[in-house]
């Protein structure tokens, strides 16, 4: 009956000494958004290297493609709409 209470208290100072990891419970608010990787400021300074990049190596049809999808990004954009330039937006400039 000893050893079984020896085992049973040396289980028990176990289990305090290390703290239980619980897993954090999933959220039931569906109406929140997960968080965008990429603002969309990120994304059009993106574009705007990229058709840095393809003017130097010389790709004509792919610099005005990146520039045409950076230019239909700017009315889905608050940031880069006219007004106040942000830093991230002046920076691209």
């Amino acid at each position: 009956m000893k050893p079984i209470l020896v085992v049973l208290a040396f289980i028990l100072l176990a289990g305090l000494a290390f703290p239980r990891t619980v897993p954090a419970q999933v959220s039931s608010n569906s109406a929140v958004e997960p968080v965008r990787a990429q603002t969309c400021v990120d994304r059009y300074n993106s574009l705007l290297k990229g058709a840095k990049g393809a003017l130097a190596a010389g790709d004509r049809s792919r610099t005005v493609d990146l520039l045409q999808q950076a230019k239909n990004l700017i009315p889905a954009c608050p940031a880069l709409q006219n007004g106040p330039l942000s830093f991230a937006t002046s920076v691209s400039l």
